[in-house]
């Protein structure tokens, strides 16, 4: 989806789920063009609410920061999610 990583504008425009600031982060290839499906392997979110282990997402971001952590930014019917990539199994 991106070929750049997400800026405040796209979030707020709702096409990206979070921004990294400062420059500090960069696309990460999925091998899978976005948007993407996957399943959850544990709760994922609040407490309250969470989207349950097994559940399937539309991953549409996926960037690793300060080059170490690689977070997915996913969507579930209305619900937005960020996590990290080992918490999701991509479905080929």
């Amino acid at each position: 989806m991106f070929n750049k990583p997400a800026t405040k504008e796209d979030v707020e425009a709702g096409l990206a789920i979070f921004c990294v600031p400062d420059d500090r982060s960069k696309i990460y290839d999925l091998g899978v063009p976005l948007p993407a499906r996957a399943r959850t392997r544990r709760d994922i979110g609040p407490e309250e609410k969470p989207i349950r282990a097994g559940s399937i997402v539309e991953v549409i971001q996926c960037e690793i920061v300060d080059d170490a952590e690689i977070l997915v930014g996913f969507r579930q019917d209305s619900e937005e999610g960020v996590c990290a990539l080992e918490e999701i199994e991509i479905l080929r």
